[in-house]
């Protein structure tokens, strides 16, 4: 390939640009800005001057609102409750985080494979997926697979899935560390500290499987409605949240809980809200998504809320979440 990029390259170092940085200037992919540097991306006249152009425009451009992290956030989201929305609020928190330049991955760890079939248009069964890293204890970086969007990736999930639980509990029955799985496969991803946020999409259950994973994480973030059952999901997320850090990741931080399709009844949402501030002070985010059409029809047309109109309530919703998730990430 020679110097066939040796322009912009001169232009990234003349700016002090790491690569991260040269990501985040131009909008372009982190991992094709690599190759480029490393001399393994095609020559592509016109992928050079789409890199030409937004390195000297980039130059311009502010990133200071964008966080920089000395390891991927690994963020479990989860309730011992389904029909919350977790699935649909981890997409769009997701899907917000990179539209505003961060590097994102999704993990979907539900055999049901909502967000990988909302992500990708299709349950079929990916050559790449979870199962493929857990069953192996193999680098989960072989099971990535990109997404329409810029800057979000996805790790798919498998019908397979649904047979982890008893793997995980034989292989403990066995005598092997299989709780220390998760972590395993995801170590030469922390590593390499290229997401700089991993949102692991879980199931509702608090078996072997959803403790290996916790195990593995940085954070805890739940998903629940205005609602009895759910409240009561939180309780038992609480719960099996200490029992992780007592048993082997003391590191683990919780968020907080997202509260979703908030209904306009002003009674019911105080009950709520005070009964989460009793649980834990600080548990209850202030930004939570209201009732809205737009959010069930963005569901049916595979559509994300950053995708909508700005005065779409929904998307603001959605801001303001991922605002506040930001601020938590620094303060939790």
């Amino acid at each position: 390939m020679g110097n066939y990029y040796q322009e912009a390259i001169d232009l990234k170092i003349a700016y002090s640009w790491d690569t991260k940085e040269w990501s985040r200037r131009t909008g372009i992919r982190q991992d094709i800005l690599t190759a480029v540097e490393s001399g393994t991306a095609p020559d592509d006249k016109v992928l050079l001057q789409v890199i030409l152009t937004e390195t000297k425009q980039g130059r311009d451009r502010d990133t200071k609102n964008l966080k920089r992290f000395s390891k991927p956030n690994i963020v479990a989201v989860t309730l011992h409750k389904g029909g919350g929305g977790k699935t649909t609020v981890t997409l769009n928190l997701a899907a917000s985080l990179a539209s505003m330049g961060y590097n994102v991955l999704v993990i979907d760890s539900d055999s049901q494979m909502d967000a990988t079939s909302n992500l990708l248009g299709t349950r079929d069964n990916q050559d790449q997926n979870l199962f493929n890293a857990l069953s192996s204890g193999s680098d989960i970086r072989a099971q990535i697979v990109q997404t329409p969007y810029p800057r979000l990736d996805l790790v798919p999930s498998s019908i397979n899935m649904a047979s982890m639980e008893s793997l995980i509990s034989v292989r403990t029955h066995q005598g092997q560390d299989a709780l220390s799985l998760f972590k395993v496969c995801t170590k030469p991803l922390v590593d390499e500290n290229y997401y700089d946020f991993v949102f692991i999409d879980m199931d509702k259950t608090i078996g072997k499987l959803n403790e290996t994973i916790l195990n593995g994480c940085t954070h805890l973030l739940m998903v629940a409605e205005c609602a009895v059952f759910h409240v009561k999901g939180i309780g038992v997320m609480f719960s099996q949240y200490n029992r992780v850090r007592n048993a082997g990741n003391p590191g683990l931080k919780l968020l907080g809980v997202i509260l979703n399709k908030v209904p306009s009844k002003q009674s019911i949402v105080s009950i709520v809200n005070e009964v989460l501030d009793g649980l834990h002070p600080g548990l209850r985010f202030q930004a939570c998504i209201r009732e809205d059409n737009k959010v069930v029809k963005s569901q049916w047309n595979r559509e994300l809320l950053f995708e909508q109109k700005r005065r779409c309530r929904a998307r603001r919703d959605m801001e303001e979440v991922t605002k506040e998730f930001l601020t938590r990430i620094d303060t939790v």
